[in-house]
Parts: structure tokens; sequence; C-alpha cells
């Protein structure tokens, strides 16, 4: 056994006996990578995929030619970092047989709970929904710093025209404190839903989760 499978073995008995408690975000990719790559060292593989990306949703957001331009990273690992990606994303009401129907906040909160908890970067998320608040689709559209993240109204507007939707809710993280919005956070929901009024899309919500619970822009800071 050499020293690369010794460290492999470690990190697996550290995930099976605690799961990812302890765990750092290049562990994270190491471990994943472990399945793609057989027997190369994929610490500096892991490493240059967050200095690329700057997180692990920014790796997992990445696309398959962005993935395999970061050396190291072959076909079998891009597929593998952005299957991880989708399944993180991806909602079950793509399932036609299932609806996820968020009128009610609490099922809001419940929903996008899963896209932020372990997130070390602020990122934004889009659902859009149907006239009686069906998910339609829901992604993290951008990942930004650890006190920020854009919003950009013209993707958020091609993305929910895109899915024909009739709403979308937003909704950001905040890494730490409490989930209170910041001026601009107000200033950017106001222009939004502006916007958006003019192709016919309401913007049902603008939620900030944090540890601390979430609040809604709308509800309780725009009049």
């Amino acid at each position: 056994m050499g020293i690369h499978d010794g460290h492999r073995e470690r990190l697996r008995k550290k995930f099976i006996a605690a799961g990812l408690r302890g765990f750092s975000e290049v562990n994270i990719l190491e471990l994943l990578l472990f399945f793609a790559v057989p027997r190369r060292d994929t610490n500096p593989t892991a490493h240059a995929l967050l200095e690329r990306f700057n997180s692990l949703e920014g790796v997992f957001s990445a696309s398959l030619a962005e993935l395999c331009s970061v050396k190291g990273v072959g076909e079998s690992a891009a597929v593998l970092l952005r299957l991880v990606g989708d399944i993180r994303t991806r909602p079950s009401a793509d399932d036609v047989d299932i609806k996820i129907n968020l009128s009610r906040p609490r099922e809001v909160e419940r929903f996008i709970e899963p896209f932020f908890l372990g997130q070390s970067s602020e990122s934004l998320l889009l659902i859009c929904t149907d006239a009686d608040m069906n998910v339609l689709s829901a992604r993290i559209l951008s990942t930004g710093s650890t006190a920020s993240v854009e919003i950009d109204p013209a993707v958020i507007a091609r993305e929910a025209l895109l899915h024909r939707a009739h709403a979308v809710i937003l909704a950001h993280n905040h890494i730490k404190g409490l989930p209170t919005p910041s001026y601009e956070d107000i200033a950017s929901t106001k222009r939004l839903s502006e916007m958006l009024s003019t192709l016919n899309i309401r913007l049902a919500d603008h939620i900030i989760f944090s540890e601390h619970g979430c609040v809604s822009v709308l509800a309780g800071f725009i009049v």
C-alpha cells in the first residue's frame, strides 16, 4: 500500500465513522474523486477545482466542459461531479406524478433548506412555479462569497421565461449571523419585482436563509 492508498483509507474510515463532520471542502472533493480516479493523488485536483470555482457549490454547478478544463479532471471525474450537482439541485417535481406546492411559507422553508445546508458561500436559488405555486424548476443560479451573492435580473428573467413560470421565489443564504436583509437586498428585491411584473411574472417571495431561521424580504421589509 502506497502513501496515497493510506490517505484514501483514512478518509474513507473517517467518513464511515462520522460522516462529513470534520471534513474540509478539499477533503470532500478528494473523497468524491476517489471513485473516478482509482490510483492518483486527488488532493492537487481538489485544490485546483476549488481555486477555479471558489466553493463546493461552484464546483457542483460547473459545466462538464469547465470541469474538464481543470488539470487532473478527466471525463469520468467531471461526470461524477456534475451528477452530484444535478442530484443536489434536482427537485422531486421533475417527476410528473409528483407536485410540490409552495403556497404556504412553511413549505417554502422546508423546500429551500437542503439547498443551503452546509454551504460555505452565499448562493442564489431560483424557484419557478405555475399559477398554483407548484414547483416547475429549482436551481442554484450563482454562488458568491461568504458575504454576498450577485442577483442578476436578466438571468432570473431568462430562467423564468424558459420554464414558463407564472411566479418565482428567490432565496439566498447568509453564512453568518441573522437572516436580516441588507439595504441592497431590499432594493434589489424591489427592482426585480418591478422588472418581472413587466413580463407578467410575479415575484412571490424573496427568502433569506440562515442557521437562525428564514426571513421574507417581501413580507417584512417592502411596502
